[in-house]
């Protein structure tokens, strides 16, 4: 009644999207480190450790100073 070999074609078909999907992701932190390393050899400040791009913003949550926010009527 069922094809094993249909059923075994498919279960490996699925398992080697999984595994590629796995080795995908895998590539990609590997990527992400490697170009951190680069750019701390370079010179280039990592971008959490960066300033803001408006010197006169706060913090999350915290308005900035000169800045005027809109009071609701």
């Amino acid at each position: 009644m069922v094809d094993t070999e249909l059923l075994i074609t498919g279960l490996a078909v699925t398992l080697g999207g999984i595994v590629l999907v796995l080795l995908g992701g895998a590539a990609y932190i590997a990527y992400q480190a490697l170009e951190r390393h680069l750019d701390r050899r370079a010179g280039i400040p990592d971008p959490q450790d960066a300033p803001p791009a408006d010197p006169s913003a706060g913090a999350a949550g915290e308005p900035a100073a000169g800045r005027r926010e809109h009071q609701p009527a």
